[in-house]
């Protein structure tokens, strides 16, 4: 078995799909949604959308699914396409509250999800993030501790990455507020968390790397170094 390594293209990318057929990938850069030929030398483009009147703010691909956001003054727009056929199916226009954290594409839903945060939960006494858009102020998360949490949507699943007192965590949960998993890594080093394949990822760079198979609940972890 023989391969090699040799360099495609340098650009500087706004957002990415995470997933990849092997000879297309969608990528962000300077407001413009483009499918890169992955087969072919150089960025050579296969479709592309511009003039999207607004900055690009979010780009999500999950299955057969892209959404893209555009940031319209105070309010955002997103663009929901089909794939194959990059078939825009809807383009659905929402008015930002002041208080929204942030706003996130929505790959299973027409409209984006925007989320806001709150003082302590009456339950757990805990900073707390409700959706604002479309759950109607509903509390998905509390955390302890007072800096704002990272969060990302994956195939409806809400993914939280804060630090803690026990150290880094990696949060899923759904919209309507229930934990899937929770994974923690004491005293992390630049920790990264992905959800790919049915399975929840997490590593950082002291060689860790933590394995969640969603539909089992089953756990694989990993030492490198």
């Amino acid at each position: 078995m023989s391969g090699k390594v040799e360099d495609w293209f340098s650009a500087s990318l706004d957002f990415w799909a995470d997933e990849f057929d092997g000879a297309t990938w969608s990528v962000v850069a300077s407001d413009r949604l483009m499918v890169l030929d992955a087969t072919a030398q150089g960025q050579s483009v296969l479709w592309q959308v511009g003039d999207l009147q607004g900055r690009v703010i979010g780009f999500e691909r999950q299955d057969q699914n892209e959404s893209l956001l555009v940031r319209q003054g105070p309010s955002v727009e997103q663009w929901h396409y089909v794939l194959p056929a990059r078939r825009l199916l809807a383009r659905r226009h929402v008015l930002l509250p002041e208080h929204a954290f942030v706003v996130l594409p929505d790959c299973r839903d027409d409209e984006p999800l925007v989320l806001g945060l709150a003082g302590p939960d009456r339950k757990s006494a805990l900073p707390s993030l409700r959706a604002l858009h479309p759950h109607d102020n509903q509390v998905i998360a509390a955390w302890p501790h007072p800096q704002a949490p990272r969060a990302s949507l994956h195939s409806g699943l809400l993914m939280l990455c804060f630090d803690a007192d026990d150290g880094w965590h990696c949060q899923l949960t759904t919209l309507q507020g229930k934990l899937v998993a929770d994974i923690v890594l004491p005293d992390a080093l630049e920790a990264r968390a992905t959800v790919h394949g049915g399975h929840l990822l997490a590593w950082d760079r002291r060689g860790r790397v933590v394995d969640v198979a969603l539909d089992s609940a089953a756990v694989r972890t990993l030492s490198f170094g």
